[in-house]
C-alpha cells in the first residue's frame, strides 16, 4: 500500500489556513494586550486616587478633611500634581506629629522615572515640568493631574479634578474645558485616554 502524497495545491491550502489562524491569533493577542494595559492604567490611577483621598492620604494630612465639600484650606488640591505625592511641595508644611498635619510623603512608591518633555507629545507640557519625578502608565508615559478650566468657580473646578493617562496614542486628548465625567465621556476624542475623577464620579 502506497502512502498518500500531498499535492502542491493541498500544501498551499494548508499553509493558507495556518497563515489565517496565525493572523487571527495575532489580532486577538493585540486586543488582549491592550485590554491588559488599560486595566493596569486604571489600577495605577486608583492607586494615585487612594494616595490623594485615602484615610492616610495626602489631603487628610494637609487638613483637607472636608474634601467632599471642597472646603478650604487650599492650595492642597489646586496645586496638586503627581510630583506633590512623591516630593514635598514648597508651600506644604512639614508634618507635625502632634497635630498629625503636614506633608509626610512620599505617598506613592517612587518609580525612579523623571519626565523628559522632549520625548513626549506636546500635550503634556501644560501639566509637567522637565525632569520632575513621575508615575508612569503602562505605555511608559507620565500620569498627570488635570484641573478643568470650565465651571462656575474654583470649588467646582476642584470637585472635577481628574487623573489622566494618555493611553496608547501618547497624547492627552481629554479637554480641560470639559468639566464633569459626562462631559468627558461624551467627547469621542477622549476614548483613547484613561481618566479617573479624584472626587466626583
Amino acid at each position: 500500500m502506497t502512502g498518500h502524497r500531498f499535492s502542491l495545491v493541498e500544501l498551499l491550502v494548508v499553509l493558507a489556513v495556518l497563515a489565517a489562524l496565525a493572523g487571527v491569533a495575532l489580532v486577538s493577542l493585540g486586543s488582549v494586550r491592550r485590554d491588559a494595559q488599560e486595566k493596569a492604567a486604571a489600577a495605577s490611577l486608583r492607586r494615585i486616587q487612594s494616595a490623594v483621598t485615602g484615610a492616610e492620604g495626602y489631603l487628610e494630612d494637609l487638613d483637607y478633611v472636608e474634601r467632599l465639600d471642597l472646603a478650604p484650606p487650599l492650595p492642597a488640591l489646586r496645586e496638586l500634581s503627581v510630583r506633590a505625592l512623591l516630593q514635598k511641595p514648597g508651600w506644604a508644611p512639614e508634618f507635625d506629629p502632634l497635630t498629625k498635619r503636614g506633608w509626610r510623603g512620599p505617598y506613592l512608591q517612587p518609580q525612579g522615572a523623571a519626565v523628559g518633555l522632549a520625548a513626549l507629545d506636546a500635550s503634556f507640557a501644560a501639566y509637567l515640568s522637565e525632569g520632575e519625578p513621575a508615575q508612569l502608565d503602562p505605555w511608559r508615559r507620565p500620569i498627570v493631574v488635570q484641573r478643568p478650566t470650565g465651571g462656575a468657580d474654583e470649588d467646582e473646578r476642584d470637585r472635577y479634578t481628574r487623573l489622566v493617562s494618555a493611553g496608547p496614542n501618547g497624547e492627552i486628548d481629554a479637554d480641560p474645558a470639559q468639566l464633569t465625567p459626562a462631559d468627558v465621556r461624551a467627547d469621542a476624542n477622549t476614548a483613547d485616554d484613561v481618566v479617573l475623577f479624584l472626587i466626583a464620579e
